[in-house]
């Protein structure tokens, strides 16, 4: 939903609205990127109740702070991924259907499905360019009880990378104003 949000604004003729008022075009769509986050975030959570509700086994977490800190951080992770789209779906034209193609990919190499470390090298190597991968690498760690050390160094690559990918975007924010 984040990645239509710049192009559903100028679609509906809102987007020239957007850029009169004071508040950064940037700012008002990560707000929107955060509406989306909180209407998505009960589904998630009752994926998570059914998934623990069905597990075979004991599902004990070794580190419960760092768990639940490791999965917020996650959270922030998809935010900046999903924040990206935003201004890369308004400049190619967001209806070509490339983001229903790209989904599955990005479901298959940030890390939520399975690690990382499962993936052919090739794909691995980009998939370590995607902070929820990391990100998800410390909440396995934390349930794992792998030593604090390691998750925060996943957690400083994480921060690292969504800082960059908040860059880049800022950027392709200018770009697509610019544009439009």
């Amino acid at each position: 939903y984040t990645g239509w949000a710049l192009a559903n604004e100028h679609f509906q003729g809102t987007l020239d609205l957007l850029m009169t008022t004071r508040t950064p075009v940037v700012l008002i769509v990560f707000g929107k990127a955060l509406a989306i986050l909180a209407w998505q975030l009960p589904a998630s959570v009752a994926s998570f109740l059914i998934v623990l509700a069905f597990a075979r086994g004991d599902t004990s977490v070794a580190e419960p702070a760092l768990l639940l800190l490791s999965g917020l951080i996650a959270t922030v992770a998809v935010v900046a991924i999903s924040f990206i789209f935003a201004p890369i779906g308004y400049l190619t034209g967001a209806r070509n259907g490339w983001f229903a193609a790209l989904m599955p990919l990005g479901s298959a190499i940030s890390g939520f499905l399975y690690p990382i470390g499962l993936l052919p090298a090739a794909v691995e190597a980009v998939a370590k360019c995607i902070p929820s991968s990391w990100a998800m690498e410390a909440v396995v760690k934390s349930a794992n009880g792998t030593s604090t050390s390691a998750v925060l160094t996943d957690w400083a690559l994480t921060f690292l990378l969504i800082a960059g990918y908040l860059v880049v975007t800022v950027v392709l924010f200018r770009i697509a104003e610019d544009q439009a």
